[in-house]
């Protein structure tokens, strides 16, 4: 899904996005062409930005879900 929307982005938004991910960083410390373009890989950013929901969800919570947590597995 998310890689389908990126099909959307103007290249120079999507090069910016790759020089985000772990190979984009990599790439810029590497390389030794000033004047090169950049490799950017919709599939890198694609990753990059799910993992960062994943992320982000994992570190989020509310009321219910603690309750629910907390719950124990006695309860079922």
């Amino acid at each position: 899904m998310v890689a389908n929307e990126l099909n959307k982005v103007p290249v120079s938004e999507l090069c910016a996005m790759w020089l985000q991910t772990d190979e984009g960083e990599e790439w810029l410390i590497d390389r030794e062409d000033e004047g090169s373009d950049i490799p950017a890989c919709a599939d890198d950013v694609a990753a990059h930005i799910t993992q960062m929901v994943y992320d982000i969800a994992a570190d989020w919570s509310n009321d219910r879900i603690r309750k629910y947590l907390e719950r124990g597995l006695d309860d079922w």
